[in-house]
């Protein structure tokens, strides 16, 4: 959790457009259904978007503050932080060296029912650029239909290898 919290920190200090962005959204509930983090290596856009997926779960107002936690809250930040909240997954195509279409079509069928404990669901895609063509027209196919209380947080250290159609659906951070 202290890294968490530092690096939330770094984020309010380095990274302050996005973080006020975002912070306004939370606070006025004026949140999109597509998020994509962009930047170069190091620009801390996966802590981000664990930040903004933890803080939609959390039904936060405002980014989530886990040191000012208490209760069912800090204990549903700490397994969106372990990957142990089924209302959210997180594919990475860094790890896997590319995001395939099975596991988008895999994510859209567990995300086409209704959330098991919170009431969002969300998926986070680390470097999506790193997708397959097929994987990629999933992606847009999911985000030209979001359902109810699903929400999209990608991340890209190459902005350019991500389809047009994607980035226009998406609020560029």
């Amino acid at each position: 959790m202290e890294e968490r919290i530092k690096a939330r920190n770094l984020l309010e200090q380095y990274q302050p457009f996005p973080f006020q962005a975002l912070e306004r959204a939370m606070h006025g509930r004026g949140l999109s259904h597509a998020y994509l983090f962009h930047g170069p290596e190091g620009t801390l856009k996966s802590e981000m978007a664990l930040l903004l997926a933890q803080s939609i779960l959390c039904g936060s107002d405002g980014l989530l503050r886990e040191e000012e936690c208490t209760g069912e809250m800090k204990n549903l930040a700490g397994r969106c932080a372990e990957n142990a909240c089924p209302d959210l997954i997180r594919l990475n195509g860094y790890e896997k060296k590319a995001i395939d279409k099975q596991s988008v079509d895999r994510l859209q069928e567990v995300f086409s029912k209704k959330p098991l404990e919170c009431p969002n669901q969300i998926y986070i895609m680390e470097h999506c650029e790193n997708s397959s063509a097929s994987a990629m027209n999933s992606i847009l196919k999911f985000l030209e239909e979001p359902g109810e209380h699903v929400y999209a947080v990608l991340t890209t250290d190459n902005l350019g290898r991500i389809l047009p159609t994607i980035l226009s659906r998406c609020v560029l951070l």
